[in-house]
């Protein structure tokens, strides 16, 4: 992904996630359990191609969380990536995630080892969460796959 397009997408993100209410950003009842979809765009060597992607994050009293996380990309490319991450949700909205995992290439079957780094922003009503979320695969073979896109998701 070109450095532009990474800016912008950056740019994106930040305004959406101040342009919100924080009195909305975190409410008084945390949920241990949260699962969440997103869509979006990504990019890989050049391509674009809408994805769809679904996480678990399972949140400890202090705000830090394991996730387990899925993403297909369909259309100009066709990956799938899947993986581990430890993610910190914090109380003001943001969320932060890092981990291992693996990226499936479709086409010709060759799985590769990658590295996620995702930040995000999630807007609290009641159980749902809903915001703006941008996932970077950094892939063994030294090509990165960005994700940028909205999640939806229930806490229980």
């Amino acid at each position: 992904m070109p450095s532009k397009q990474l800016a912008y997408c950056l740019l994106i993100t930040a305004i959406w996630a101040f342009a919100g209410s924080f009195a909305l950003a975190a409410g008084d009842d945390k949920h241990p359990h949260h699962i969440a979809m997103a869509t979006g765009a990504a990019w890989h060597d050049g391509e674009s191609s809408v994805y769809l992607g679904v996480d678990y994050a399972y949140t400890f009293d202090n705000g830090y969380s394991a996730v387990v996380f899925v993403e297909q990309v369909r259309g100009d490319f066709d990956l799938a990536a899947y993986g581990f991450a430890a993610a910190k949700f914090f109380d003001n909205g943001w969320k932060v995630a890092t981990g291992p995992g693996a990226e499936t290439k479709l086409k010709n079957n060759k799985t590769l080892f990658l590295w996620q780094i995702s930040l995000g922003y999630d807007w609290h009503f009641d159980d749902w969460t809903v915001g703006p979320i941008a996932s970077f695969d950094f892939i063994e073979d030294g090509s990165n796959t960005s994700y940028f896109g909205v999640s939806v998701g229930y806490g229980f």
